[in-house]
């Protein structure tokens, strides 16, 4: 998806708000144009990176709990540990998540995107 990477690029320099589609565009070698036909808005190509880089992110997390034995505070701080070195050594996974600190209230589908919320209360079904 190039223009997923053009986007990631242009609003990891510039953020949302200063990012403009043709930035975009010129990054992915396209004409503005070309983006509008695969998005809409400006709003709809963030949300579509955002979701693009961060789709694996909780099978990985599921599928590393599921590995994981010990107790309930053992498994926490594996998935912590997790969490953290996927975004310490990942530079998207960084600008993923300071993407949704930072844009959370202009863009609350993302917290949809990614359901945290849910993610982590199904964690639920591992024994304690």
């Amino acid at each position: 998806m190039r223009s997923a990477q053009a986007a990631f690029e242009a609003f990891s320099e510039r953020g949302f708000a200063a990012t403009r589609l043709e930035d975009v565009a010129a990054l992915a070698g396209v004409t503005k144009g070309t983006i509008y036909v695969y998005f809409k808005t400006k709003e709809k190509l963030f949300e579509a990176m955002v979701r693009h880089y961060s789709s694996r992110m909780p099978a990985d997390a599921d599928a590393m709990l599921a590995a994981q034995k010990g107790s309930c505070r053992e498994r926490l701080e594996a998935f912590l540990s997790f969490v953290y070195l996927r975004c310490a050594r990942n530079r998207r996974g960084r600008e993923i998540i300071l993407f949704i600190v930072r844009e959370i209230k202009s863009f609350p589908r993302l917290s949809d995107i990614h359901t945290w919320n849910r993610f982590l209360l199904d964690r639920s079904q591992y024994e304690t």
